[in-house]
């Protein structure tokens, strides 16, 4: 298989060029090639999805600025215009946006002079309301290990991990549910 690439690209983007993939390739570096292509590919899928989180709030933040500095005198922010500071495409922040939307946390406008607005003030939009629009599911999960039954720690391991996570899901929601979006805007000058 030849490709008109080579994958170290995609796999090491800030090193040089090692391997390309051709007939000559044994299936083993062919099975390691994939296997690193795989594992990026999951570690991008992680690093999206935690860092939904931080776009959210960026994008929050920026609408809670509506009316001040280079934002004055516009009633709807543009999607380029967040993009710009987030230094993403415009499309995930529409995506994004649109999640937000369905929390009831945004409104949009689509047209010439579209863009999007905070869909109610800064001070009723607390921290903890972004993060759960944005992970429907527990952070850490809730991976059922089929263990031993034989052994005596595997047979609780499921219960005293869900446990584990629904203690730290409640920490994280407690911390970020004292913190409205306004006094997070707030540190923004």
């Amino acid at each position: 298989m030849n490709l008109p690439f080579d994958i170290s690209l995609f796999l090491f983007p800030d090193t040089p060029p090692t391997k390309t993939i051709s007939k000559k390739n044994s299936k083993k570096d062919l099975d390691v090639l994939i296997f690193k292509l795989l594992l990026y590919c999951n570690n991008y899928n992680y690093s999206m999805s935690h860092g939904r989180f931080a776009i959210n709030i960026h994008i929050l933040t920026i609408l809670s600025h509506m009316g001040k500095g280079e934002l004055e005198g516009l009633e709807w922010v543009p999607s380029e215009f967040i993009a710009s500071s987030i230094d993403i495409n415009p499309v995930l922040v529409r995506k994004e946006i649109s999640h937000l939307r369905k929390a009831g946390l945004v409104q949009s406008k689509e047209g010439k002079n579209g863009g999007s607005a905070l869909a109610k003030p800064a001070y009723e939009i607390f921290l903890s309301d972004v993060y759960k629009s944005v992970y429907e599911k527990p952070v850490l999960g809730n991976y059922k290990a089929h263990p031993n039954s034989k052994c005596p720690i595997a047979v609780q391991i499921n219960e005293h991990l869900d446990e584990l996570y629904k203690s730290a899901e409640d920490a994280i929601l407690e911390k970020l549910g004292c913190t409205t979006l306004q006094q997070f805007s707030d540190k923004f000058s």
